[in-house]
């Protein structure tokens, strides 16, 4: 791809702190838009889900009765599988747009989900797939290997092509900075569990309380709820917007400060880079 000389210096490495700076204020700058995203995606994925669990013998009691105990699980490990997938591959699009001057709409971020919903859970569940083998074996490798196929899903967002060339496309745009990669997936996990951790201890004191004070019971109740529905969003962009994210400044990266540019006009840079010594 012929890149244009704008006198804009390429950032020579991926920063995780530019990466995190940057998830935040756009997660922040559309919020609305996301969040109303990720409640539409988590009510898809939750339908569909508990639609396949009605076929599970493990779904019923042995004597045939429903069990909505076992379809909330399945609900919630297809949704926390298959929405963050997904997300990564909307989010690139978000990414671009706000790169672009244009603000995403939620009927346009819909449309993109609807669009790129096949090939990314198809790219996704091959890494998930390969990457859970490997750990099971190799941890240090398995690792290495979500992290070197840590764009698949933007890259085939953007570039098109399958599940090979996709997973090739990550394979070069993180060849040589996997290091830089692993320290943005360190820091993303760091955040995630700190999340999460505050969501368990709610959870856990939520239910202390409601034992010894019954009469708040719901309160209590309604306010894990609301927590458990901010925590979850919250990690799920975090890691959308990371992997959407390194995807363009691996871009900006390899090609230049013009990639995205089909007119020779580059786009701002996600934020000022680094002053060095």
């Amino acid at each position: 791809m012929a890149v244009t000389d704008t006198g804009q210096e390429a950032p020579q490495k991926l920063e995780s702190s530019i990466v995190l700076d940057t998830a935040m204020r756009i997660g922040w700058r559309y919020k609305g838009t996301l969040f109303l995203l990720v409640l539409c995606l988590t009510a898809v994925f939750a339908a569909l889900s508990c639609g396949f669990g009605l076929l599970l013998p493990s779904s019923f009691h042995p004597n045939g009765e429903l069990n909505p105990r076992a379809l909330v699980k399945i609900a919630l490990y297809a949704t926390e599988i298959f929405v963050p997938m997904l997300l990564q591959a909307v989010l690139v699009d978000v990414y671009v747009a706000d790169l672009e001057g244009r603000r995403p709409a939620p009927g346009s971020c819909l449309r993109s989900a609807a669009g790129a919903a096949i090939p990314a859970l198809a790219i996704g569940i091959v890494i998930f797939l390969a990457v859970t083998i490997a750990g099971l074996f190799f941890i240090i490798p398995g690792i290495m290997l979500a992290v070197a196929l840590f764009v698949a899903i933007p890259a085939q967002r953007r570039d098109g092509g399958g599940v090979n060339v996709s997973i090739n496309r990550s394979l070069e745009l993180t060849q040589g900075r996997r290091w830089q990669v692993f320290s943005l997936v360190f820091n993303l996990a760091l955040l995630s569990g700190i999340a999460y951790g505050l969501l368990m201890v709610l959870l856990l004191v939520g239910t202390q309380l409601a034992v010894k004070f019954p009469d708040f019971a719901l309160t209590i109740l309604v306010a894990q709820a609301l927590g458990l529905a901010l925590a979850l969003p919250f990690v799920w962009l975090l890691w959308g917007f990371g992997h959407a994210i390194a995807y363009i400044e691996l871009r900006r990266i390899s090609e230049g400060p013009d990639f995205l540019a089909p007119n020779g006009h580059s786009p701002p840079p996600p934020c000022p880079p680094p002053i060095r010594s």
